[in-house]
C-alpha cells in the first residue's frame, strides 16, 4: 500500500529504530524458504481428497524442508489419494507428503484444507504445527511469563499469516495487533469476544440444520467464497471463567467452526479439551499437548522481539512517503558489529557504521536497453547477456540487478564464494576485515563463520576468479585482515546507480535507457543473506522503478509509444507491484491503438497485486485510468462505426 502511494524520488517509510531493524534481521534469517512449497501441497492435497471423496481428521502437521506428515486423528479407511509412505503411530496412521510431487494449486484452489494450525515448536528436525480446530478449545498453562510469550508468538503468527487457508480472527488482549486490520478483530474483554462467536455459530447453524462438523469442513473445501463455512479463531491472553470454558466448548462442539487457544491456570474447576503444558526441560522450553500426547522445543517471542515487532506493523501501517536522505534511508543500516567488532573499536574502519561510496564505475552500461532483460508480458528476448566483455580483458563483474550472478552466470561459484563477493561490493573501497566477514557470513547473527573456513573460502574464490589486468588478485589484502574488491571489479548496482540518478535529475532519456539495460529480473533474486538492509533493497527497487516511469514518460512525449511500453515493461521485471510502470504501460498501448495490450495490462496488474496481498485493491489511479482508457476506446470505435 505504501509503495502504491509513493511518489517519484521518494521512499516508503521504512523503520529506523535499531532494535527494530535487528528484529527484523533475526526473524528474516529465521525465514524458512520452504514455506510456499509447504502452502502449495496443502492446496494440491485438499484437491486431491475432494476428488477422491475422502476427508479425514488431522491433529496436527511436522513439517519438513522437502515433505509434510500429517497425523490422522483415526487411521483412514482409504489409502492417500496420492503415492505416499505410510507410517503407523500411537494416534493412528501418518500421511507422508513429498513436496516434490504435489503440482502447484492455480488460482483458483486456496489451501483451505487445514486453517487452523498454529506452530507449537520445532521437533526432529521439522516444525510442529497443531490443528486448533481439531482441538477445539486449547488452554495454555505454565509458568505466567512463558504461558504469555506463547500466546502472544501465536496471536502474531495468527494475524499476518495465511499458511493453510483463510480465516476470521479475535484477539482479546492484544491490542497491539490492531494495526493491522483485515482478519484479526480486538475485543476489550473475553465476554465480548464470546458474543461474537455466538453470533457466528447461530447463524452457520441455521444454514447447516442437521449436518455436522465434518460436512463444515467439506462444504469450506467445496465453497470457498462463502464465509460463513470459514474458520473463526479466538486467542485471549485472558483466561476464562469455568462458566466462559464451558461456553467455548459449547460453542466449539457444535456446529463446529470456531478454535479457541487462551490462557489458562493449574487445578481449574472444569477442563478445557485440549491443553498446552509449558515446563523447562533440559535448559529449553518444551510444550505437551494433551490429548495428542505431542510434545516440541518452544522459542516462543521474546517480549522485546514482540514489540519490535509491532513496531515493524506500526511503521508499515503510515501513510505518506519520506525523502531518500531521511532516516533509515540516509545510510545503511548495516548490524552494530559491524562498526565494532568483537565490542571494540576498529581504527581500520573509516565509514564509522556508513557504506562508502563504491568504486567508480568502469564504463557505463553495455548494451541496448532490454537487451538483458526478464520480460513481464512477452516480448522478443535480446542475445546479449550480463558481464558479456572483450575475452582478452579479465573481468569481475557482479551482478544483483535480478539475480546474484558473477560475470553473467547465476552458480558460476559456490553460495558461500557469491555472498563474499556481495558484501565485499556493498562495501566499496573501504572493505571489510576479517571479523566482520566471518560475522556477515555466518547462518545467522548468533553464529559467525569460523575463521579458518572462511581463509579456505578467500583461497578457493581468489583461485577460481584468476588475476586483473594488472596482475592482483581481486579479493585484495589491504593489510590488518582487512579485505576489498580490486578497484577493476564491477558492481551493476553503482553502474544503474549513477546512470539513473543522473538521468532523473537531467531527465535524459539515453542515460535512463543505459540504466535500464542493466536489468535482468528483480533485484536481489535468491539473495536470502540476513543481513541484507530493507533500506538498500528498498532505494534500488525504487530506483529502478522511477527510472522506467520517468524514461517511459519521456518516450511518450515524445511520440515512441512502442519505447515507452518497453520502458514500463523493463521496469516492471524488476518490481512487477509497481502500479506506476502499470499505468505508463496502459497509456503506451492505448496511444498505439491496442486495447487489448491496455486490458491484458489490467489483468496483470491485478494478477500481480493479488499476489502481494489476497485483499489487495488497485490503486483507485490505476483504476480510473484503466476505466478512462476502455471508455474512450469504445466511444471512438462506437464514433468510428456511426
Amino acid at each position: 500500500r505504501q509503495r502504491q502511494a509513493r511518489r517519484r524520488g521518494r521512499r516508503i517509510p521504512l523503520p529506523a529504530d535499531p532494535q527494530v531493524i535487528e528484529t527484523e534481521r533475526r526473524i528474516r534469517a529465521a525465514t524458512d524458504e520452504a514455506v510456499p512449497s509447504w502452502r502449495a501441497a496443502l492446496g494440491s492435497l485438499g484437491e486431491q481428497l475432494m476428488s477422491a471423496g475422502e476427508l479425514p481428521e488431522f491433529t496436527a502437521v511436522r513439517m519438513l524442508p522437502d515433505s509434510l506428515e500429517l497425523l490422522l486423528a483415526s487411521p483412514a479407511a482409504e489409502a492417500p489419494p496420492w503415492p505416499a509412505a505410510v507410517v503407523a503411530g500411537r494416534l493412528g496412521s501418518t500421511w507422508r507428503l513429498g513436496l516434490a510431487a504435489q503440482a502447484e494449486p492455480g488460482p483458483a484452489a486456496p489451501a483451505d484444507l487445514l486453517p487452523g494450525l498454529v506452530t507449537l515448536g520445532e521437533i526432529d528436525g521439522g516444525h510442529l504445527l497443531i490443528d486448533l480446530e481439531h482441538l477445539q478449545v486449547t488452554t495454555v498453562t505454565g509458568e505466567p511469563a512463558q504461558a504469555a510469550a506463547l500466546l502472544r508468538s501465536a496471536a502474531a503468527e495468527l494475524a499476518t499469516g495465511e499458511l493453510a487457508g483463510w480465516y476470521d480472527l479475535i484477539l482479546v488482549g492484544f491490542p497491539e495487533l490492531g494495526v493491522l486490520g483485515g482478519r484479526g478483530t480486538c475485543c476489550d474483554s473475553l465476554a465480548e469476544a464470546i458474543g461474537l462467536l455466538a453470533a457466528r455459530t447461530d447463524r452457520v447453524s441455521g444454514r447447516l440444520g442437521d449436518d455436522t462438523a465434518a460436512d463444515l469442513r467439506w462444504r469450506r473445501l467445496a465453497e470457498p467464497q462463502d464465509e460463513d463455512w470459514a474458520l473463526t479463531v479466538l486467542v485471549s491472553s485472558e483466561p476464562p471463567t469455568a462458566e466462559q470454558l464451558d461456553e467455548l466448548t459449547a460453542l466449539a462442539g457444535w456446529p463446529g467452526g470456531v478454535a479457541a487457544l487462551v490462557a489458562g491456570w493449574p487445578g481449574a474447576a472444569s477442563q478445557p479439551p485440549a491443553s498446552i503444558e509449558l515446563a523447562s526441560e533440559a535448559g529449553q522450553l518444551v510444550a505437551r499437548v494433551w490429548p495428542l500426547q505431542l510434545a516440541a522445543r518452544v522459542a516462543p517471542l521474546s517480549e522485546a522481539d514482540y514489540a519490535a515487532l509491532v513496531g515493524l506493523f506500526d511503521t508499515a501501517a503510515e501513510p505518506g512517503d519520506v525523502g531518500p536522505d531521511e532516516p533509515p534511508y540516509d545510510h545503511w543500516s548495516w548490524p552494530a558489529e559491524l562498526a565494532q567488532p568483537g565490542g571494540q573499536p576498529d581504527d581500520e574502519l573509516a565509514w564509522a557504521g556508513q557504506v562508502p561510496a563504491g568504486s567508480p564505475p568502469q564504463g557505463g552500461a553495455d548494451g541496448e536497453i532490454g537487451a538483458r532483460v526478464t520480460e513481464v508480458l512477452p516480448q522478443p528476448a535480446g542475445p546479449a547477456s550480463d558481464g558479456e566483455t572483450a575475452a582478452a580483458v579479465p573481468v569481475l563483474r557482479i551482478g544483483v540487478l535480478g539475480s546474484l550472478t558473477v560475470n553473467g552466470q547465476p552458480a558460476t561459484l559456490l553460495p558461500a564464494q557469491s555472498q563474499l563477493l556481495l558484501a565485499l561490493a556493498l562495501h566499496g573501497a573501504e572493505g571489510l576485515s576479517n571479523q566482520q566477514l566471518c560475522y556477515l557470513l555466518g547462518a545467522d547473527p548468533d553464529h559467525p563463520k569460523p575463521t579458518d573456513s572462511l581463509r579456505q573460502l578467500i583461497v578457493r574464490t581468489r583461485r577460481q576468479l584468476g588475476l586483473a589486468a594488472d596482475g592482483r588478485e581481486w579479493l585484495v589484502h589491504l593489510g590488518g585482515g582487512q579485505y576489498a574488491l580490486h578497484p577493476d571489479a564491477r558492481f551493476d548496482w553503482d553502474e544503474f546507480d549513477t546512470l539513473a540518478s543522473g538521468g532523473l535529475a537531467h531527465r535524459d532519456a539515453r542515460a535512463l535507457r543505459q540504466a535500464l539495460g542493466l536489468i535482468r529480473g528483480q533485484p536481489f533474486t535468491g539473495c536470502y543473506y540476513w543481513w541484507l538492509d530493507p533500506a538498500l533493497t528498498e532505494t534500488v527497487r525504487a530506483q529502478i522503478v522511477d527510472a522506467a516511469d520517468l524514461l517511459a514518460e519521456l518516450e511518450a512525449g515524445a511520440g515512441k509509444p512502442a519505447a515507452a511500453a518497453r520502458a514500463a515493461r523493463i521496469g516492471l521485471a524488476g518490481d512487477t507491484g509497481a502500479e506506476q510502470l502499470w499505468r505508463a504501460l496502459m497509456r503506451a498501448e492505448h496511444a498505439a491503438g491496442n486495447l487489448v495490450g491496455v486490458r491484458e495490462a489490467w489483468r496483470r496488474c491485478l494478477d500481480a497485486i493479488s499476489e502481494i496481498a489476497p485483499d489487495g485493491e488497485p490503486h483507485q489511479d490505476t483504476a480510473a485510468l484503466y476505466y478512462k482508457l476502455v471508455s474512450a476506446s469504445s466511444q471512438e470505435a462506437a464514433w468510428a462505426g456511426a
